[in-house]
């Protein structure tokens, strides 16, 4: 059972090669959907909102969401997004033990491995650093759930400015 976090802002707009950061994580993303074992549920989540997103077993529908996840000029920081993919994995959790109510606690037991893959470019822009330490404490919370950070960004990236523009004319148009 896994979650797919994907930042959504706009630093994943940079290109490399022609292709976006938002377009290299998709790629990662539905290459790993087509090495994991059936039976397996996905959500996919974005930084656009803070929504719950729900699990799907269909890993097409999934993928459609995939392709379909696009930059917004607004997002949440990784920060909350990340402690919102927590409490999904928590209650789906809860639900599957739930549905174990007529065997004895002992042998109960969690039927999926819970995993969240959190693909960003690591902008700082997109992170909370004064919610760090609180992030950490939540994370040792769910020692059950894998956390896994794909880097999207560039190793050595090009920060690149415009200076002394000079316009044709000194006039706006009409």
């Amino acid at each position: 059972a896994g979650v797919f976090l994907f930042d959504t802002s706009l630093s994943m707009e940079y290109r490399l090669e022609n292709k976006t950061r938002l377009d290299r994580a998709r790629e990662i993303a539905i290459a790993h959907l087509s090495r994991l074992p059936s039976g397996s549920r996905i959500a996919v989540a974005d930084t656009s909102n803070n929504e719950k997103k729900p699990f799907r077993d269909d890993l097409y529908s999934v993928q459609n969401r995939i392709e379909s996840l696009e930059t917004k000029p607004v997002s949440h920081k990784l920060n909350t997004r990340l402690r919102t993919a927590l409490q999904m994995q928590e209650f789906d959790r809860k639900q599957t033990f739930d549905l174990q109510q007529d065997i004895p606690v002992d042998l109960q037991a969690d039927r999926y491995v819970r995993e969240i893959y959190v693909f960003t470019d690591l902008a700082y822009s997109s992170w909370n650093p004064a919610a760090a330490e609180f992030l950490r404490k939540e994370i040792e919370r769910y020692p059950w759930v894998h956390l896994y950070v794909i880097d999207v960004g560039v190793a050595n990236p090009t920060n690149t400015s415009l200076w002394a523009v000079e316009l044709s004319q000194q006039t706006v148009s009409v």
